[in-house]
């Protein structure tokens, strides 16, 4: 059970500060440091998957005049096609950060 006069609570936690040495600018540098080192890795693992997401494909035959969407697998294995993502697709990155 915690008291219920904050003005004591207070006293407690700066005297306990004070019996640890105090909050010198090394503790806030260590702090800022811990803490900016351990928001950093969420920059990068919240962005994965958007690189792991593969658009839509449109496959250009050679004997057609016009993109016709296909698979990842046809456009890798067929020879003499040309491709590229859909730009009206969803996962493609760049309809993200437009």
């Amino acid at each position: 059970m915690l008291p219920q006069d904050t003005d004591l609570v207070l006293d407690g936690i700066e005297h306990g500060v004070t019996l640890a040495g105090g909050a010198s600018t090394f503790q806030y540098l260590t702090f800022t440091v811990i803490t900016a080192g351990m928001l950093s890795g969420g920059f990068f693992l919240y962005s994965l998957p958007y690189f792991q997401k593969v658009p839509q494909l449109e496959c250009l035959y050679s004997d057609a005049s016009a993109y016709v969407p296909c698979t990842q697998t046809e456009a890798c294995t067929t020879p003499g096609v040309k491709f590229q993502a859909d730009p009206t697709d969803v996962n493609l990155l760049d309809n993200w950060v437009n």
